[in-house]
């Protein structure tokens, strides 16, 4: 029987899962952070190459898929079998997605919070300000030297003291062994919060809604090309198209490889900005002036990510960009409103046009990020109430109220007030929501050559209240700011486990696996890769240094002068430097967008057929997706619309989506070997 007479979806026909499957999906959930870890720790000393976050599932699948595919060729012809089917695929992506984004997140707190207190000590006046029990503030003695027991991750002689004692690495989990049960603690309970969210909202979103799961589909592509039993079988024509869209990626950006391998010695002026998306775009700004925020980039990577967006998504989010970041500036500056910023490049007119004068588009979408929650759960509350009769909303109730509950006691207990520690919790939690629900619905990527999605500003919200009372300057105040953005901060939303979970229900749909499967090892991922993760990136920090400080290599907690100076300044001169330090002018902007973001959600609800999509205005406001994949959202949109005319979306699925696949993947691989690659030799 053909595909279409089975009716399959996506073309992969339902499969069981096999022991050796399992066993290698248990693997991959202590591998993947391992791995992910140490790459980050020690490859990286740049932060725009930490959009791979978002990639490890699709990345190392490809990799486990190649090497399947390659014994599966040998077994053959010795005559001998072995074939992992589509359900060991799908626990497998889940493992590595679940487990090995924490590599940022245990990173980025454990530097942060160390530097306040070590490295920088007048941000919380030598660790007055800093509650005593999320870093060590004692000191420890080795080899009869005692020093602070944060010290040799900025002080090269104290390291190479502390090393020479072969039992270091024990003296310094016992000074940290309070603070790390705490985070390890917070971070599981967040994430046992989302497994919760995403089993309330599978049946809304995934069997009613139907939500399209780009990444998911993506998934697919690469389980088809590499073999796994369910997939392989069919669509053969999937499989060539996926193959050619990993040639071009590869034929598109080999000479930026070369070039940095210095085969080639130089390259066109407009190769770079136009193809490689680490660089950027070109920038157009300059010419237009007013503040305009608009680069031309054909970059494949983008290109790709921009055709496997929904028609509505990419729709809405060319106009939210067109009107808010190359309108709106023109009508600012000429009135007043805003000045015109000395450096006419695109990313100071976003950023000054998004968060320091007039209208706030920044302070709007976060608002909007808020709200979409609000209404999500409000819409699926006749579903979530029948939690007594439904046993998956039972365990969704239980999950997410339990984890909600532990963790913001446990921040309440750490040195945050009770009642800034819900907030903090609750804005957290909802902003992981959204982050679900952009993967459900489009592509997104952070961090690439500019910041995004700069969620983090969130961090000012727990400290507002203290700013009102006049007690900005306090523990309680400094305690509320910092607690709070090591959660939300961009790449944080990147690793959440959430979204793969959720990702995980869709594929299990697919294969008519059972979500419990999902659950279990989503949940089993999610404390390899907090627990590893966390003790990981401690040794990498003690035994390398932290980069930056003199002799230190160890790359892990990026923007140590960034988020630690923004509470600074808020905390010691109650100054909000990098939002008009108004908060008449921005808290207003931001309640409205939550507003905006609650009846949009109703709107998009009550009114199916428009071509508009709540989601699309939040890609249209990132820097990555808006500032960068402007033009090639303008040309997925055109393309895609004549492509559907043309194939139907069942063919646009069946031909496309392999194609963008395998360009999407080869052009993320091809620019991440021309970056570390040269440091690899170097070293």
């Amino acid at each position: 029987m053909g595909e279409e007479s089975r009716k399959l979806i996506w073309g992969v026909e339902p499969t069981g899962t096999t022991i050796a499957g399992i066993i290698l999906a248990i693997i991959m959930a202590i591998v993947a952070p391992i791995l992910m870890t140490l790459m980050y720790g020690l490859i990286w000393p740049d932060t725009f190459m930490e959009w791979v976050w978002a990639w490890p599932g699709l990345i190392l699948l490809l990799v486990i898929g190649a090497l399947h595919l390659l014994v599966k060729l040998i077994l053959s012809l010795l005559k001998s079998r072995l074939s992992l089917t589509i359900g060991d695929s799908i626990l497998i992506y889940i493992a590595i997605s679940a487990s090995a984004g924490y590599a940022f997140s245990s990173s980025f707190l454990l530097a942060h919070y160390a530097y306040m207190v070590e490295g920088a000590p007048s941000i919380s006046d030598n660790g007055k300000l800093m509650p005593d029990l999320w870093v060590p503030k004692g000191n420890i003695t080795v080899n009869g030297v005692t020093m602070h027991a944060l010290a040799p991750m900025f002080n090269e002689t104290a390291r190479e003291i502390l090393l020479k004692d072969p039992n270091w690495f024990s003296i310094i989990l016992s000074a940290w062994l309070p603070s790390l049960i705490l985070w390890i603690l917070v971070f599981l309970f967040l994430a046992i919060a989302q497994i919760g969210v995403a089993l309330m909202f599978r049946k809304p979103w995934i069997d009613e809604e139907m939500l399209p799961f780009p990444y998911a589909q993506m998934a697919v592509e690469v389980m088809r090309a590499t073999g796994f039993r369910g997939a392989w079988e069919h669509r053969g024509s999937s499989k060539i198209l996926f193959g050619v869209g990993l040639l071009i990626g590869f034929l598109a950006l080999l000479p930026n490889l070369l070039y940095s391998l210095k085969i080639l010695s130089e390259l066109p002026d407009l190769y770079g900005s136009l193809l490689v998306s680490a660089q950027g775009g070109y920038d157009l700004s300059p010419y237009i002036r007013n503040n305009v925020a608009l680069m031309v980039t054909v970059a494949p990577l983008f290109i790709g990510l921009a055709f496997l967006m929904p028609l509505d998504v990419l729709i809405t989010a060319i106009i939210w960009y067109a009107l808010m970041y190359i309108l709106l500036p023109f009508i600012e500056v000429s009135l007043g409103i805003v000045p015109l910023t000395e450096t006419q490049d695109a990313h100071t007119n976003y950023f000054t046009i998004g968060h320091w004068y007039g209208l706030m588009p920044h302070m709007i979408t976060r608002g909007i990020a808020i709200g979409f929650p609000i209404a999500w759960f409000l819409l699926t509350w006749k579903h979530i109430s029948n939690w007594r009769r439904d046993r998956e909303v039972f365990f969704g109730v239980i999950f997410g109220l339990t984890g909600f509950i532990l963790a913001w006691i446990l921040l309440s207990v750490s040195g945050v007030e009770p009642h800034i520690a819900l907030l903090v919790t609750l804005i957290a939690l909802l902003l992981y929501i959204t982050w679900m629900r952009i993967r459900a619905e489009t592509t997104w990527t952070t961090a690439l050559y500019t910041y995004g999605p700069w969620y983090h500003e969130h961090l000012v919200l727990p400290w507002l209240p203290y700013r009102l009372s006049g007690r900005w300057y306090s523990r309680e105040a400094f305690a509320a700011a910092s607690s709070f953005y090591p959660l939300v901060t961009d790449r944080t939303l990147a690793t959440v486990p959430g979204p793969a979970i959720m990702e995980g229900f869709r594929l299990a749909k697919v294969n008519n696996m059972h979500i419990r499967k999902i659950v279990v090892i989503g949940s089993f991922a999610v404390l390899m890769g907090i627990i590893i993760s966390f003790i990981l990136n401690l040794w990498g920090m003690y035994s390398y240094g932290l980069y930056g400080t003199v002799g230190g290599k160890w790359v892990g907690g990026p923007d140590r002068g960034l988020e630690p100076t923004w509470v600074d300044t808020m905390v010691h001169q109650n100054q909000i430097t990098h939002m008009s330090n108004d908060h008449w002018l921005w808290f207003p902007q931001y309640i409205v967008g939550i507003i905006i973001g609650f009846f949009l959600v109703i709107l998009r609800t009550f009114i199916p057929g428009v071509p508009f999509s709540p989601i699309g205005v939040l890609i249209g406001d990132m820097p990555v997706t808006g500032v960068l994949m402007f033009i090639p959202n303008v040309i997925a949109l055109i393309v895609k619309l004549i492509v559907i005319r043309i194939l139907g979306f069942e063919g646009y699925e069946k031909y496309i989506v392999p194609l963008m696949t395998g360009l999407v993947i080869s052009s993320f691989f091809m620019t991440w070997l021309s970056y570390v690659t040269p440091k690899l030799i170097s070293a």
